[in-house]
């Protein structure tokens, strides 16, 4: 066997003949005039160059029928990004075959890269990595007494020199933008790292210089004790939460808005604020972020009383459920064992048609066929659960999307964005009243079964 062939038998070895029919259909149509496509190996993978942020890149294969979804614990390349790519019935020249079928994709673009050798690791700049960070409370010099001995102690001279310049630089800047002239030739990488893990600090320190906070101490949280606030400000009006972000077109965190509207929930005094009905919602949102995926989107449907539910607990002979009383009212468990009274796949199936016809959404033959073919009941129960997902979005935010961003605002959290780049750095101050959020589900059923993705809510742009 030639060299070539045996790499080239070696890698699709570890591909699932799905990927590989995935890649097949790209190459062969809407990829097919495109330059620049190749196929990588461990994981199996396609290369190509799309200029441009995330959110370019992901609307690049929207306009497919492809959903993109960047990864940032996923390093393929070591330079370039790491997406995952699923495939919808909606791709031109496509049967639909390939629906919920998932790639992943390294965007080979050096305008948007990730960027060269890394000498920094992802999150050993975060302020809980920093002993005696968190919890502290003071000013500059407090935090500078704590952070420039563990930067000396965790990097050699040049690279700590860097990293305390710039410590020094933030508290030295009052304006939203200072010159660095001591660039040492960090690749874009690092810098991004640096952005988005020490900017956590950069930005406390510079928040106790800035004219547009004026900030007289700053207050670093325990470590985990506050999922969404980097620091707190304090001053005689009292503390105010920042949420520290990098990268163009940054964003805070919708893992951390959903954790701290869940800690908020348990707080009966801040709940208050909220009517009787704006309190179901956010406790609600509070149930959806702890809940198991599927479990999750069985309970909003409860919740919102779909039709999809109603048709499905009647199928099941199980009492109506009430709403808001969504806790075990219908399990993952039950729906696998109503599926399982079938005797075949293909019966299960035809059991399910039904209840696509009220939900107005399917899992495929081809879905059921490929990933729940062998497997339990309860995780065939995921082809019932998924659709349900979809079903319910429209129903949430008709009845809960000005309450969801009601309660985002309440949080009083303000987003403090910051990137370092090789000639300067940039610091801006947003507020969550000017974000409009949507609840949204974007699952899909994973080879191993399950759901991929929790229901849950974005920023609309």
């Amino acid at each position: 066997m030639k060299l070539m062939s045996f790499k080239k038998y070696l890698r699709e070895a570890r591909a699932t003949k799905q990927e590989m029919a995935f890649m097949k259909y790209l190459k062969a149509y809407p990829l097919k005039r495109k330059s620049g496509v190749k196929t990588g190996s461990s994981p199996y993978h396609i290369r190509l160059p799309v200029d441009g942020d995330d959110d370019k890149v992901a609307t690049f294969w929207k306009d497919l029928g492809i959903m993109c979804v960047h990864d940032p614990d996923k390093d393929i390349s070591g330079t370039f990004k790491s997406y995952l790519l699923t495939a919808s019935d909606k791709m031109p020249d496509s049967d639909g075959s390939l629906a919920g079928v998932e790639l992943w994709y390294v965007n080979t673009s050096r305008k948007s890269a990730s960027g060269g050798t890394r000498i920094i690791k992802d999150k050993e700049l975060t302020p809980d990595k920093i002993a005696g960070l968190p919890g502290l409370k003071g000013g500059r010099a407090s935090i500078e007494k704590v952070v420039i001995p563990h930067l000396e102690a965790a990097y050699d001279k040049k690279v700590s020199n860097y990293l305390i310049q710039l410590l020094e630089l933030a508290g030295d800047t009052s304006s939203g933008e200072a010159t660095i002239n001591f660039d040492i030739g960090l690749s874009k990488g690092d810098l991004g790292v640096i952005s988005k893990d020490f900017g956590e600090t950069l930005a406390a320190v510079w928040a106790l210089k800035s004219k547009e906070i004026q900030a007289s101490q700053v207050l670093f949280p325990k470590a985990g004790n506050e999922p969404l606030v980097d620091f707190y400000t304090i001053d005689s009006d009292g503390k105010i939460g920042y949420s520290v972000k990098s990268g163009a077109g940054a964003g805070t965190s919708i893992k951390n808005i959903a954790d701290d509207l869940e800690n908020r929930a348990k707080d009966k005094d801040w709940l208050k604020q909220f009517d009787k009905e704006e309190q179901g919602i956010i406790n609600l949102i509070a149930h959806l972020n702890k809940s198991s995926i599927m479990q999750g989107i069985i309970d909003a449907n409860i919740a919102m009383g779909t039709p999809g539910i109603k048709a499905l607990a009647k199928a099941m002979g199980i009492p109506k459920p009430q709403k808001r009383s969504y806790d075990g009212a219908i399990t993952v468990d039950q729906i696998g064992l109503w599926l399982a009274e079938e005797p075949t796949l293909e019966k299960q199936y035809e059991k399910a048609q039904k209840l696509y016809k009220v939900t107005g959404h399917a899992t495929t033959w081809r879905i059921w066929k490929a990933r729940l073919e062998g497997r339990d009941a309860s995780s065939r129960a995921a082809a019932i659960i998924n659709p349900l997902g979809y079903h319910v979005v429209p129903y949430l935010n008709d009845a809960g999307q000005d309450t969801l961003n009601n309660a985002v605002k309440a949080l009083a959290v303000l987003q403090l964005d910051v990137n370092v780049s090789k000639s300067k750095m940039t610091f801006s101050v947003k507020h969550f009243k000017d974000l409009n959020f949507e609840f949204e589900h974007h699952g899909s059923i994973r080879n191993s079964g399950g759901i991929g993705n929790k229901l849950g809510f974005k920023k609309k742009r």
